[in-house]
């Protein structure tokens, strides 16, 4: 809701930007070393890796998918 509530919101004053959510994926960081084991394979990624596939999916994204949940690999998923 706060991403669907800050689209309505940037809408008003800024009709052009558009907020998503977009989880990267898990990254391989000693924040979730705890959790790594339980990663499929080929889905754990490097901080590097992770943000090669961030910016291609935000550089494609247009203004009416603003509000939406966005997967690393550009996938819309739903709320």
């Amino acid at each position: 809701m706060m991403v669907v509530n800050f689209t309505i919101e940037m809408r008003r004053p800024h009709p052009e930007a558009i907020v998503v959510a977009l989880p990267v994926g898990t990254i391989g960081t000693a924040l979730s070393a705890p959790f790594q084991g339980g990663v499929p394979a080929g889905k754990l990624f490097s901080p590097a890796t992770a943000a090669d596939h961030f910016l291609p999916v935000v550089g494609t994204l247009p203004p009416a998918d603003s509000g939406t949940l966005i997967a690393w690999n550009g996938e819309r998923l739903p709320w």
